[in-house]
C-alpha cells in the first residue's frame, strides 16, 4: 500500500508568482521584481491595495490563466516520480470557483493526485489534513504559516525558500528546500 503525501499548488507545482505580477502590473501600472514579495499577501509588502490584489484576480478568472500556469522546474516529473511511490493530495488556497480549471490543468498534465481539496475562507491546511482518509507522511508548501501548522502537528513539512516566506525561527519537522529535486531526495531515498 502506498503512502500518502500532501502538497500545494501554487508556488510548489505552478509557478504563480510571475503571473501574479504581471496582472498586479496591468491593472496597477506598477512593475515589481519577485524579491519585493517579503510576505505572501502583496498588499501587505507592495505599495498596492487589497482592491488591485482583488481585480488582479477578477482579471485571472476572466482570463482563465489557471489553465495556462507554467511549472515550477521540476514539479511535473517529480510528481510523476512520486506517484509512483505515493498517493498524492493536492490542498489548494486558489479560489473555489477555479476547481473545474484546476482539476483540468492536473489532468491534462497527467499530475498524478489522490484528490484536490481548496480552502474555505478562514481555514489552515492542517484543518483538511487532520481530516483526510489516511495520514499523511509529508507536506510541500510554500506559505510559511500553513507550513509551520503543519509541522507543529509532527508532519514533516518541506518549505520552498522564497522571499515571501523568510523567518529566523526554528520550527521543528520544517525543511526548507531549494526545489523539487530536495523534495525527490528526502522522500525517495
Amino acid at each position: 500500500m502506498k503512502e500518502f503525501i500532501a502538497t500545494d499548488l501554487d508556488g510548489v507545482i505552478t509557478d504563480t508568482d510571475p503571473v501574479f505580477r504581471e496582472y498586479i502590473r496591468r491593472v496597477t501600472g506598477k512593475n515589481f521584481k519577485r524579491e519585493q514579495v517579503t510576505q505572501y499577501f502583496y498588499e501587505k509588502c507592495l505599495p498596492i491595495s487589497k482592491e488591485d490584489v482583488d481585480r488582479a484576480y477578477e482579471l485571472m478568472n476572466k482570463e482563465n490563466v489557471w489553465e495556462k500556469m507554467s511549472f515550477v522546474e521540476g514539479a511535473k516529473e517529480s510528481l510523476k516520480k512520486l506517484g509512483k511511490n505515493f498517493a498524492i493530495f493536492i490542498i489548494t488556497a486558489r479560489p473555489k470557483e477555479t476547481k473545474e480549471k484546476t482539476i483540468n490543468f492536473l489532468k491534462k498534465n497527467e499530475i498524478p493526485f489522490e484528490k484536490i481539496f481548496f480552502l474555505k475562507e478562514g481555514d489552515g491546511k492542517i484543518d483538511i489534513i487532520k481530516n483526510l482518509p489516511a495520514r499523511i507522511s509529508a507536506f510541500i508548501e510554500d506559505r510559511l504559516d500553513f507550513a509551520k501548522s503543519v509541522a507543529l502537528n509532527g508532519i514533516r513539512t518541506f518549505l520552498f525558500d522564497y522571499p515571501w516566506n523568510k523567518t529566523e525561527e526554528k520550527i521543528p519537522n520544517l525543511i526548507r528546500i531549494k526545489g523539487w529535486g530536495e523534495v525527490l531526495t528526502h522522500l525517495l531515498n
